[in-house]
């Protein structure tokens, strides 16, 4: 029954920093540094900064491509 929940509500697709911090797997203040170096693009709504999935998308793949000297 959860599992059909969980299908039916939509992905979020802007993550609170807390969030996009546990979906990396990475501390908030590793975030943060990703943030402030330019290397995360983030949403600001307000006073809310936010990461969409496709800036931490992005993020692993420039991440895989250096690490392959493809950059």
């Amino acid at each position: 029954m959860l599992e059909m929940h969980q299908q039916l509500l939509p992905e979020k697709l802007l993550l609170p920093r807390t969030e996009a911090a546990h979906t990396l797997s990475i501390s908030l203040g590793k975030l943060e540094d990703l943030i402030r170096s330019g290397q995360l693009d983030v949403v600001r709504i307000g006073r809310r900064v936010l990461v969409s999935r496709d800036a931490l998308r992005r993020l692993l793949g420039d991440m895989e491509s250096q690490r392959h000297g493809k950059k």
